[in-house]
């Protein structure tokens, strides 16, 4: 019994688990777009020399700032301005 506990747990505790979807956030040098989708349906990251093409907030840090891209909207619409 002890040896099926120790499996179960085992199976549990390194299985990786799926993937969520976490918010991120594109900028297109006017609005920022809430990023759901996959990547060349809603929108692209083209090379640039600017640092990352999404962000983890509106006006927040780019998620991956060692691969220069820019965000090119596809077919999202603008979030608000939070400002607003």
């Amino acid at each position: 019994m002890l040896a099926f506990v120790l499996a179960a747990f085992a199976a549990v505790a390194f299985t990786s688990p799926s993937e969520e979807l976490t918010e991120m956030y594109g900028f297109d040098g006017t609005d920022w777009y809430l990023i759901e989708g996959e990547q060349g349906v809603d929108y692209l990251c083209d090379s640039d020399t600017q640092p990352g093409c999404l962000y983890d907030a509106v006006e927040g840090n780019p998620v991956d700032p060692t691969i220069d891209r820019k965000f090119v909207n596809i077919t999202l619409d603008p979030i608000e301005d939070p400002r607003d």
